[in-house]
């Protein structure tokens, strides 16, 4: 089995808090930190949702990474690598799942 085969269907969702008030320059330093990810992986899909409720003082945020080959692990350094150098909020929970897939012969 290939490393192909092996990422294949891997989703990476990293989620966190932020102040609501710092909402617009994390936008901003989002857009940037996605773009040079792009540039250098030109088939990662990024998504930046927002939770619909707020929790108190801070909101929650998720990035959501998709591939077509599913995220491989030098996908997933660069990603913690570049959020680093972005300034991205610093307590970042990282979750990894893969595609539920269910065959008629189970």
């Amino acid at each position: 089995m290939g490393a192909a085969s092996k990422d294949a269907g891997r989703v990476v969702f990293v989620y966190y808090k932020i102040d609501p008030l710092e909402r617009t320059a994390f936008v901003v330093i989002a857009q940037r930190f996605f773009r040079v990810l792009k540039d250098r992986w030109p088939d990662l899909a990024i998504e930046l949702m927002r939770r619909e409720e707020q929790a108190g003082d801070v909101e929650t945020w998720m990035e959501i990474f998709r591939c077509p080959a599913g995220i491989s692990a030098e996908m997933m350094l660069d990603i913690s690598q570049k959020a680093e150098v972005f300034k991205m909020p610093g307590h970042r929970i990282c979750e990894v799942f893969i595609e539920a897939r269910v065959s008629e012969a189970e």
